[in-house]
């Protein structure tokens, strides 16, 4: 029964001829695969599977074919990475050909939990509308204990700041969730425009009044999707309230130069512009290259010499690449150091495969907190007077914020990040993924990317950001407050125990109460 006040999207949505499907899946799997995902187009892609598995499911004749509509997303996805893919390995076929093989399980496994809560009645009842955000929410997290972390979950890294101030209490779980029930809402909405022919034909509910009753009077939409649509929106409420991307910081002091061939003395000529100013130099990832620990050490003393010893308040993290004791492989580390020494070294823990791993090898140490002493000039007191105020630092390198961070010791004032993309497509995507890390543990995460194109910015836990997009270098004020708040986010203390163990808890009971749903609701299918 068509509806005298429906729109051409809308008759088209209910009819859903093939080639419509198929089309819009391209073009949602380009639009939403791309390297940063964005939340709208991610929900449109999911709701669009959750109609195609309903026809399935349905036995409508016009249902797509899941081989093909498979086909079409991975076809979309691996043109919207095609840019970054032909310059990740030295052979772009194999690149391409690589990208095209992950976009693939992902879409697959994106299918397969549809699948799983379609034909598992998982559309009916409210515990029913919670079913594939929950099992959505797990494959998030299954994703991001890869090597990878979250680079290549579907989790949204643009679009979704209105939902990110749930961040440090659940993680990137909450985005994950939000993002499965918004696409069971559209869901839902595509799915009343459709004809109701079958509801005549159900046997076994012949007793209920919704069946063969006009679509103006059937049941057809759960009576629980509008309460999950007024949840949704009401979750956006508080960034409206209080807006969580302010810029605090000051515009970035840029300043580039011409700058000579050997990269050691590149970045101490170019930190020698900061000295006077700056407390806290960090470089960008791989930044110089040693090849013994010989060479290690001539180079800190280098930069004593020529930096930190004459200015005796700057701290420098140099960010470089040295021998590991396993043969042949390398190492890829920051060091915090000034006029006192080393303060600590962390090294990398996950590598992007096929491009690092096969040349360096990782550390299991986490990340630990440690404390900088700053000399700084007290209010109140005079110009010449010091005092010593430590400051929360740790560390983590490029692909390491693909992943949350494992619990640490306590909440860090700062986390350094140096990183080098190779593509400035990943390299938004990476600096994205360094801003949600700052979200989660409600601190500050200086990104210092040194790739062609690269973003380097300085993260707060409001969002506060300072932006240089490309080379050169820049230089912000951060106010910390002293003596420093060091109480941890929820998530900083619990990581994923609290989305993992909600899972835990909902899962055995999600297919009681949708089965229960059941026999209340007049369902869409036979």
């Amino acid at each position: 029964m068509e509806h005298p006040r429906e729109s051409k999207i809308i008759r088209t949505l209910a009819q859903r001829p093939r080639w419509a499907v198929f089309t819009a899946s391209a073009a949602l799997g380009y639009l939403a695969l791309q390297t940063t995902l964005s939340l709208a187009p991610l929900v449109g892609l999911l709701a669009l599977l959750f109609t195609a598995a309903h026809d399935v499911r349905a036995k409508q004749p016009n249902a797509a074919a899941p081989a093909v509509l498979w086909a079409c997303i991975t076809l979309g996805a691996t043109i919207a990475r095609i840019s970054p893919s032909l310059t990740a390995l030295s052979t772009p076929l194999g690149a391409v050909v690589l990208s095209a093989v992950m976009s693939g399980v992902s879409v697959a496994a994106a299918m397969l939990l549809v699948n799983v809560a379609v034909w598992s009645h998982g559309l009916y009842g409210w515990a029913g509308l919670c079913t594939f955000p929950t099992i959505w929410t797990g494959l998030g997290w299954l994703e991001s204990t890869t090597p990878l972390g979250r680079l290549l979950s579907w989790t949204p890294l643009k679009g979704s700041g209105m939902y990110e101030w749930i961040m440090p209490y659940i993680g990137p779980s909450a985005l994950d969730w939000i993002t499965a029930a918004w696409a069971v809402v559209f869901a839902e909405l595509i799915l009343y425009t459709s004809p109701v022919e079958e509801l005549e034909d159900l046997e076994p509910y012949a007793d209920d009044p919704n069946v063969g009753a006009p679509i103006e009077e059937a049941e057809i939409p759960r009576r629980h999707v509008p309460k999950l649509a007024v949840l949704l929106v009401a979750l956006a409420i508080p960034s409206l309230i209080v807006n969580p991307f302010h810029q605090s910081t000051p515009p970035a002091e840029r300043n580039s130069t011409r700058l000579p061939v050997d990269p050691l003395d590149r970045y101490i000529d170019e930190s020698k512009n900061f000295t006077s100013n700056g407390r806290l130099l960090l470089w960008p990832e791989g930044a110089v290259t040693v090849h013994s620990a010989e060479q290690r050490i001539a180079m800190f003393q280098k930069i004593n010499d020529t930096l930190t010893g004459r200015q005796q308040r700057t701290w420098i993290a140099v960010s470089y690449i040295e021998p590991s004791r396993a043969q042949g492989k390398q190492r890829n580390a920051v060091t915090v150091f000034g006029s006192k020494g080393e303060l600590f070294t962390y090294y990398k823990r996950n590598l992007v495969p096929l491009v690092e791993s096969y040349s360096q090898i990782t550390e299991d140490k986490p990340p630990e907190v440690h404390q900088l002493p700053l000399d700084v000039n007290p209010p109140g007191k005079n110009r010449g007077s010091h005092d010593i105020h430590g400051v929360a630092l740790s560390a983590g390198i490029c692909l390491d914020f693909a992943s949350s961070f494992p619990a640490l010791s306590q909440k860090p004032a700062l986390i350094l990040a140096p990183a080098n993309t190779w593509h400035a497509e990943i390299g938004e995507a990476m600096a994205a993924h360094a801003r949600l890390r700052a979200r989660e543990l409600a601190t500050h995460v200086l990104w210092c990317d040194g790739g062609a194109g690269g973003r380097s910015a300085l993260f707060g836990p409001e969002g506060d950001v300072v932006y240089q997009v490309g080379g050169g270098s820049w230089l912000a004020t951060l106010d910390m407050p002293y003596p420093f708040e060091e109480r941890r986010s929820a998530y900083g203390v619990l990581g994923s125990t609290i989305p993992v163990g909600l899972m835990c808890l909902l899962l055995p009971f999600l297919p009681l109460l949708a089965g229960a749903a059941i026999s209340v609701t007049a369902p869409m299918g036979k």
